[in-house]
């Protein structure tokens, strides 16, 4: 098989290191994520509920030591 691409092949062929994934409910929402300097970077919402994709969008920075109120923003989200 011939792979064509303009990435490096050593980009390719090797495994990016990924953090070890945790899981974290907040406010009654199962989050999926991983630890950063800042916080919690969240990476998957595990919800049926679509206000909590809102609430919680994927990419976002949670604060290490629970939720404080001035991380949300003056509409109610999380930035």
């Amino acid at each position: 098989m011939i792979l064509h691409s303009v990435a490096p092949l050593p980009m390719l062929l090797e495994p990016e290191e990924a953090p070890p994934p945790e899981t974290r409910t907040v406010r009654g929402v199962l989050l999926a994520g991983h630890r950063t300097p800042e916080g919690f970077a969240v990476s998957r919402v595990l919800s049926t509920n679509p206000r909590d994709y809102l609430t919680f969008s994927p990419g976002s920075i949670l604060p290490d030591g629970g939720l404080l109120s001035s991380s949300l923003s003056s509409d109610g989200f999380y930035r």
